[in-house]
């Protein structure tokens, strides 16, 4: 999987090409963990080049979305979310928890 991270003034932006599984996870989970240590808890996730995503990667979605929520520092939303992985958001039941985009100015204004 490919991660393509970009700080911008309101919000950092991390842009995923590939699969996010089980191999893949942790590597997501240790760029979200290092943007969290400098101070960055609103978080832009663009979706758009994701094939696929696992139960592993909607837990590393969800562990970030309670870490940044937390005192109300921060929040994760999606952009650019494919049918497919907004179908698996959906039947897990976890689609409502996310605040979904198809326009980044739009998400970024929204922060």
């Amino acid at each position: 999987m490919e991660i393509v991270e970009r700080e911008m003034k309101r919000v950092y932006l991390i842009a995923l090409n590939g699969r996010l599984d089980a191999e893949t996870s942790p590597q997501l989970d240790t760029v979200f963990d290092a943007a969290m240590e400098r101070g960055n808890y609103r978080f832009l996730l663009d979706l758009e080049e994701l094939a696929f995503i696992s139960s592993r990667g909607l837990k590393t979605l969800l562990r970030v979305r309670k870490e940044v929520r937390k005192f109300n520092r921060g929040d994760l939303r999606l952009l650019n979310v494919p049918e497919n992985i907004s179908e698996a958001l959906s039947l897990t039941g976890l689609l409502p928890l996310f605040t979904v985009y198809k326009d980044p100015i739009d998400a970024v204004g929204d922060f």
